[in-house]
């Protein structure tokens, strides 16, 4: 919801598609830049590599390649990547089947890619199996032969037959031209095994008429299948479903409830959802100020930069709580750092610490940091 920071938003419950192409390239909330040396100089990263060290020859070629601390040099790059893998390091040879997948740094060699990130693969990194399965599936429609390459790439790198089958749908919907007959017949057979993520994607399908024909009788099935699985996504759609009155009649007590099931399998914008829904006492629900910000709460420690941002105005105008000025800083400065930005929100930023005292401002700024950093820590790994 973009709108002014100082206002609590309107209820706005809406669901954008996020199928299992978040396998392939999962993004981190708070991402940060390119790797560097943090602790030693670039002379004794250099000397660490020459001599031999795995991790130095992949920094140094990490560094090449992002031109940071030295000229960009995409071929340098990846000789040492080279080094680096025979050092030991595995990352390398993903980083050499990337680089010749798109010819980065050298000319694109689709055979010498596949190489490259079987080895890789082969010392048991995910990622560059889900690279390999990726490639080669790639082309001018993948055969039998080739389709079942890809599923044991990924079975051996750790994925059951029904998420193997799952990102081989997402693989064919995200190809171009899609071919999303062939992505909704592997998340139906991803889902005949039992996975809720290929019900949820089957209700997607059937929703919009993807690879068949819109069917809403079938949509709102495999939707319910995957809620009844825990999936919270699913229990999100059908929150939305029955609140905007698509595919069913609109019923706003079991749009609530589904909320609340999203909430309790930590779908931080269903908490959202609820917190203006209780703060503002919409949808038939009582206007209930504590409730409200608990869910504010719990949908930014889920990581969501509305929540965070709807924190601070609860603050900034004693919506429920005291008015504290300090904590309202406190809570835009987490959710800037989270990627919240809207017009005039830097202008707020200025204004609120101008009007602080030094301490009441290091004092916020503090908090937030705390904040962050436990964030951080106890986030999962990407």
């Amino acid at each position: 919801m973009n709108v002014n920071p100082t206002v609590l938003p309107r209820l706005a419950l809406t669901l954008t598609l996020t199928l299992a192409l978040m396998i392939f390239s999962p993004l981190p909330l708070f991402a940060s830049g390119p790797a560097g040396p943090e602790t030693e100089t670039l002379q004794a990263l250099l000397a660490r590599a020459e001599g031999g060290d795995a991790q130095a020859r992949l920094q140094v070629g990490r560094l090449y390649e992002a031109g940071r601390d030295m000229p960009r040099n995409l071929s340098l790059a990846l000789g040492w990547y080279e080094k680096a893998a025979q050092a030991g390091e595995p990352e390398g040879w993903r980083q050499m089947g990337l680089a010749y997948e798109t010819g980065k740094g050298t000319a694109a060699n689709r055979t010498r890619a596949q190489e490259y990130l079987h080895r890789a693969a082969e010392a048991g990194l995910r990622d560059a199996a889900y690279s390999l399965a990726s490639l080669t599936l790639a082309g001018l429609g993948p055969n039998h032969r080739e389709i079942k390459a890809a599923l044991d790439i990924l079975k051996k790198a750790g994925e059951t037959e029904a998420a193997a089958r799952m990102i081989l749908g997402a693989f064919y919907e995200s190809v171009r031209p899609p071919h999303y007959s062939r992505a909704l017949e592997e998340y139906r057979k991803a889902a005949e095994l039992g996975l809720p993520e290929a019900l949820f994607s089957l209700g997607v399908c059937y929703e919009i008429g993807l690879g068949a024909a819109a069917d809403a009788g079938q949509a709102l099935a495999n939707f319910q299948k995957a809620a009844d699985l825990k999936l919270a996504a699913a229990a999100y759609k059908l929150a939305s479903l029955h609140l905007n009155g698509v595919l069913i009649k609109p019923d706003h007590q079991k749009a609530v409830g589904y909320l609340h099931q999203a909430v309790a399998g930590g779908h931080a914008e269903a908490a959202n959802e609820l917190g203006v829904i209780y703060l503002e006492g919409m949808l038939d629900q009582p206007r209930d100020h504590d409730q409200a910000f608990k869910m504010f709460d719990r949908s930014a420690e889920l990581g969501n930069p509305e929540a965070m941002k709807n924190l601070a105005v609860i603050f900034r105008n004693g919506l429920g709580r005291p008015q504290d000025e300090v904590q309202a800083l406190k809570w835009y400065l987490i959710a800037r750092a989270a990627g919240y930005q809207t017009q005039g929100f830097e202008e707020l930023l200025d204004e609120m610490g101008k009007a602080l005292q030094p301490e009441e401002l290091k004092q916020a700024e503090t908090e937030a940091e705390s904040w962050l950093t436990e964030f951080r820590k106890n986030s999962p790994a990407d």
